[in-house]
């Protein structure tokens, strides 16, 4: 028990930390998810990526990056 209370404590610190993405890398992002989509419209002619799964991807992103003790995303 001690463990989870350890690790809900860490997650709220961890999300209320100051974190930044730079422009370069906002634009990297960017640009890898304007590509997806692209792709699947080739692909599928469907495109099933959206803006969810684009908020999805920085969550995760950012959420590693601060695991490793990193405050903004590279």
């Amino acid at each position: 028990m001690r463990k989870y209370f350890l690790m809900l404590q860490y997650y709220s610190e961890v999300t209320l930390a100051d974190y930044t993405i730079p422009p370069e890398v906002s634009e990297y992002c960017q640009s890898i998810f304007i590509e997806t989509r692209k792709a699947e419209q080739e692909a599928t002619g469907e495109v099933k990526t959206n803006a969810d799964t684009f908020h999805k991807w920085l969550s995760l992103s950012r959420l590693e990056s601060i695991s490793e003790g990193d405050l903004s995303l590279s």
